[in-house]
């Protein structure tokens, strides 16, 4: 277990040096083996000075791959630790921009690679460095190597980014659908710190003495904690607050009818957050957006599902399969929700995502030829089904 530990350690450091350099990695690795430390103990740990460590610092946390938190009390300090999970994610970043081009085009991706590269950004620095009163193109640099060389295959969609309508409207896509989440303060708090806030407020509103005896308590105690943290969570998870839209007007007398787009909402056949005709969108400009890898995590998961499918039951059967999932995901922020409590297995049956066959095929790409994968009826086919083993289909197309 501890020498698993040790590889987990070298591999995300190698991750953060070859990413943002051998200062930043060095910090990392003096916080990754010292663990929770101040800054004076940072300092003397790293054998580096106040100076270095501090840009070091600086860099990580815009990143999100260190976490900090301030004691209170007559000499609050502040205290760092490292983001493990941000750390691995830098693995994933390629394959991220990937699905993101796929389901949302070209100038998605590209927004999405800028946020990774910046770690976390406001709206209007966005808007600013993209100038569009006077470059119609990216002022960004959206052909900057992708980690891991994850190419990007052409596919349909806004290419580029050229008003700051667009870019509203591009964030307030990938905002719903979850891809992109709030900076909020807690988003540096680790998972410890976090539930420490909560179990001060618990106790300081309903425990004034601030302890929690006897069985009922503590129900009461774990009840009101756990709806504590998810109340923060969800406000993070806000894809509506500092939102405007406004219909588009066909003529200007009234906002222009609804037209819904059904199948191929997208290149690949999986199709887009949104298919309905754009209202005209509005953002906070002061909103700080970053990647959120709780959902890109979900949205991998389901590309290594489709690819599982795919080597069983062939490709056009795992692209519907895999257009089901992108439905599913829709109701699933992240992969697993330790927030989560049901009372037994009907209520949490109750709970699991579900989709129509109709919603499957608005999403479906036309050209799909989902006739290669009906049987035909042979009376061998169905012998084997009798047995117990499915026959894998080829496809022809």
């Amino acid at each position: 277990m501890a020498e698993s530990l040790q590889h987990y350690s070298q591999l995300c450091a190698l991750l953060v040096d070859e990413s943002y350099g051998q200062l930043s990695a060095h910090v990392f690795r003096t916080l990754a083996l010292w663990g929770r430390v101040n800054l004076q103990t940072l300092i003397s740990n790293a054998q580096l000075s106040p100076r270095h460590v501090k840009y070091a610092l600086s860099v990580l946390i815009q990143q999100h791959l260190v976490l900090h938190s301030s004691a209170v009390g007559s000499d609050p300090q502040t205290f760092y630790e490292v983001d493990w999970n941000g750390a691995y994610n830098l693995m994933r970043s390629g394959k991220i921009i990937n699905i993101v081009q796929l389901r949302f085009g070209e100038a998605a991706a590209q927004l999405v690679s800028n946020l990774l590269q910046l770690g976390h950004a406001r709206v209007g620095d966005l808007e600013d460095a993209y100038k569009f009163s006077k470059n119609p193109g990216h002022a960004i640099d959206t052909e900057a190597e992708h980690i891991n060389g994850e190419g990007m295959p052409a596919q349909r969609g806004l290419k580029k980014i050229t008003t700051p309508e667009q870019l509203h409207s591009m964030l307030c896509k990938l905002l719903e659908s979850g891809f992109l989440t709030r900076v909020r303060p807690s988003t540096f708090l680790s998972a410890a710190d976090s539930h420490n806030e909560a179990d001060a407020v618990v106790k300081r509103e309903q425990f004034p003495d601030g302890k929690v005896s006897g069985p009922k308590a503590k129900v009461v105690y774990e009840q009101a904690l756990r709806d504590l943290k998810r109340k923060w969570r969800d406000a993070a998870d806000d894809a509506v607050t500092g939102v405007k839209k406004v219909p588009k007007r066909s003529n200007g007398y009234g906002p222009s009818a609804k037209r819904m787009k059904t199948n191929g909402g997208a290149a690949n056949g999986v199709g887009t957050y949104g298919a309905e005709d754009e209202d005209e969108v509005t953002m906070d400009k002061d909103m700080v957006l970053k990647v959120n890898w709780e959902k890109c995590n979900v949205a991998l998961r389901s590309q290594a599902l489709q690819n599982l499918a795919a080597k069983s039951i062939g490709d056009v059967t795992a692209t519907v399969y895999g257009a089901l999932l992108e439905l599913l995901e829709r109701k699933c922020p992240r992969c697993y929700d330790e927030l989560a409590i049901y009372t037994d297995e009907a209520d949490e049956e109750a709970a699991q995502p579900t989709s129509t066959t109709l919603d499957i095929t608005d999403i479906l790409d036309p050209a799909l030829d989902l006739a290669s994968t009906l049987s035909k009826g042979d009376d061998d086919d169905f012998d084997d089904l009798e047995d117990g083993n499915v026959p894998k289909r080829e496809n022809t197309n």
